[in-house]
């Protein structure tokens, strides 16, 4: 038999077990809370600190854009846009429908056209072939072999060698075409549709981006709603052929043009708008007549000015029409989103409905900046459209068009569907937009301006901020 002792002592040893038990229990309970608490409190902490250094860096990012918009702005005056020649350079008016592996395609061609010019104009002027082929990066054989490949078809000296090894060689020119290294020059030199090469500098801890790009290269949205009964079908046609180039369905198609006609209904659009007087309420005054009693029992006459209001006539600007068009093109009225989805397989590439229309107070097409679907999309207006964009796309890389008489003259097959679309093109821009991105830390400010620019003449249209 046990005996009690033993028993009470068990008993208090399970009792001690339990008691540790539990109090480690409690032990881990209170550090998981107070681990819990700190941690919140740490991430709080944390969030207060990172919003107040967001909104640091977004005043420091928006001073910058505000900045480099200032700057932009006097540049303008200097700005000259002169178009280059691009005989020898790839072209620009078809990149928006190449997918991925055509415009690859498209850059090792040119990459191999280029190399072949190299290789032309040293066979042509020989000179020494060690200093040549060491700046070209070649071998020296190498190089000797593909400039006589170039120029007698055989890349060897002796005229009675057959050409067999010709294959070789260009293949090894090929290999030595790089298409990385070629870029697709705009109107402007620059990648379309810029006009000058953008702008990076720094202010402070923030980098300040300026893009500065051609309005006139792009479709005016405005035509959709044109006043005109007798041109409105021409628009919208226009329009459409546009759309479904840049590869829109019709769902999107029919979208886009119930929007338009809802814009239509608010204002119409006229190519020469007429000035327009408003009634602006303007402060006056009102002199009126009190009799006051004096002292000895007489009275005087006081006068006393009491404001109101008169309407005065005021006229509007021209460019205000534009700006009321812009207004309303950038609005929840169009879906902005959807035009602004890009195209599938283009890669790195941006291509998408919005780059090439124009929504910022263009009203007339440049047809020496213009890609092709917009010159077609332009020449609707009077016809032969497709055939006339072709003439101009490899007319313009020879020689530029100083003005739509040389278009007349170069083209005169096609002189009355012209004369036609004459209202809607012109030979120089003048409607340039400038886009300022600021970046600093992890805050960005953006802006966004389009101007009419004549001479050294700047018409704002319309301003934007965006975060």
């Amino acid at each position: 038999m046990m005996r009690p002792d033993n028993r009470i002592s068990r008993s208090c040893n399970r009792s001690r077990r339990r008691a540790s038990g539990l109090a480690l229990f409690v032990t881990l309970v209170t550090l998981v809370v107070l681990t819990g608490l700190v941690y919140g409190l740490v991430s709080r902490i944390s969030m207060i600190r990172h919003r107040q250094q967001y909104m640091i860096d977004y005043q420091n990012a928006r001073y910058a854009c505000d900045s480099g918009m200032k700057y932009a702005m006097v540049s303008l005056n200097t700005l000259q846009l002169n178009l280059i020649k691009r005989k020898d350079e790839p072209d620009f008016s078809d990149l928006f429908i190449k997918d991925k592996a055509e415009y690859e395609q498209y850059l090792a061609d040119w990459a191999l056209y280029k190399q072949q010019l190299a290789m032309e104009k040293a066979a042509a002027e020989g000179g020494d072939t060690t200093k040549l082929a060491s700046e070209s990066g070649l071998d020296k054989d190498l190089f000797k072999g593909l400039t006589n490949l170039i120029k007698t078809g055989s890349s060897s000296d002796d005229p009675n060698t057959q050409t067999s090894d010709s294959v070789g060689d260009q293949t090894d020119l090929m290999a030595l075409a790089d298409p990385n290294s070629i870029e697709i020059p705009g109107p402007y030199g620059p990648e379309w549709p810029y006009v000058t090469k953008p702008l990076e500098f720094e202010l402070g801890d923030a980098k300040i981006r300026i893009e500065i790009a051609d309005e006139n290269a792009k479709l005016p949205l405005v035509w959709s709603f044109t006043d005109n009964s007798d041109l409105r079908r021409a628009a919208e046609d226009s329009t459409e052929l546009f759309c479904e180039w840049m590869q829109m369905n019709r769902e999107q198609i029919t979208d886009l043009r119930e929007r338009l006609a809802v814009i239509a209904e608010k204002k119409a659009f006229s190519l020469k708008p007429k000035p327009v007087t408003v009634s602006v309420p303007a402060p006056a005054n009102r002199t009126t007549s009190r009799t006051t009693g004096t002292g000895t029992g007489g009275s005087r006459s006081a006068e006393s000015r009491t404001p109101t209001t008169i309407n005065v006539q005021q006229q509007r600007t021209a460019i205000a029409a534009s700006s009321d068009f812009v207004r309303l093109l950038t609005s929840s009225l169009i879906d902005l989103e959807s035009l602004a989805r890009p195209l599938p397989n283009t890669g790195k590439r941006y291509e998408a409905p919005i780059k090439y229309l124009g929504l910022w107070g263009a009203t007339q097409v440049n047809i020496n900046t213009a890609p092709r679907h917009v010159l077609e999309a332009t020449f609707l207006f009077g016809g032969d459209s497709i055939e006339i964009a072709d003439g101009i796309i490899k007319q313009r890389r020879e020689k530029p068009f100083k003005d739509t008489n040389e278009l007349q003259d170069k083209l005169y097959a096609y002189g009355e569907s012209i004369r036609k679309a004459l209202p809607y093109i012109t030979t120089t821009s003048n409607c340039l937009t400038i886009r300022v991105t600021a970046r600093c830390g992890t805050a960005t400010a953006s802006s966004l301006a389009s101007v009419i620019k004549n001479d050294k003449t700047i018409q704002t249209i319309a301003m934007v901020d965006t975060r």
